[in-house]
C-alpha cells in the first residue's frame, strides 16, 4: 500500500469490529453472559439452566440444578421445554462452541430469552463457583434430584 493508505484500511477495520461488537447480540440472537451474571439469572430470574454436555462431563461435575440435555438431543427433544418459550434459559458446555448452536437452535424455535455463558464451565470454574458431581435421576431435561 502506498502512503498512508494502509492507515484508512486499519480504521475502517477496527471501526467495523467495533460495530459489530456493539451488535452482537442482535446478530447472535441470544446474549453472552460471565458467571456473574449467570448467577444472578439463576438466583433472580429463576432461568432453566442448560447443560449441553455428553453424560460422562456432565457426571464428572456440573452447576447445580443444571438439566442436563446434550447438544445431539436437543433438536428432537425442544418440546419438553415449551415451557421455557418466553422465561430466561442460560446455556452451557465445556468452552462454549457447543452451547453458542445450543443457543442459536432454541432461538430459531422461538425461545425468547436465551443466553449463552460466555466461555462455558471453564470460565465458571475459573470464577471458583460450585460444581455438583453425579447425575441426575432420568437424565431429562425436567428438574429432577441429583444423584451422588
Amino acid at each position: 500500500m502506498q502512503g498512508g493508505s494502509w492507515w484508512l484500511l486499519a480504521g475502517a477495520g477496527l471501526l467495523a469490529y467495533g460495530l459489530l461488537s456493539r451488535h452482537r447480540e442482535r446478530l447472535l440472537g441470544f446474549r453472552e453472559v460471565g458467571p456473574v451474571e449467570a448467577v444472578r439469572l439463576m438466583n433472580d430470574e429463576d432461568a432453566l439452566v442448560l447443560d449441553v454436555r455428553t453424560a460422562r462431563e456432565f457426571a464428572a461435575g456440573h452447576v447445580a440444578g443444571a438439566r442436563h440435555l446434550p447438544l445431539a438431543e436437543l433438536p428432537r427433544r425442544l418440546e419438553e421445554l415449551a415451557p421455557w418459550r418466553e422465561r430466561p434459559v442460560l446455556i452451557f458446555c465445556h468452552s462454549g462452541r457447543r452451547s453458542a448452536r445450543a443457543a442459536a437452535l432454541l432461538r430459531r424455535a422461538g425461545f425468547q430469552r436465551v443466553h449463552k455463558l460466555r466461555g462455558g464451565l471453564l470460565a465458571w470454574e475459573e470464577a471458583r463457583l460450585p460444581l455438583r458431581r453425579g447425575t441426575v435421576r432420568g437424565g431429562t431435561a425436567g428438574r429432577g434430584k441429583e444423584e451422588a
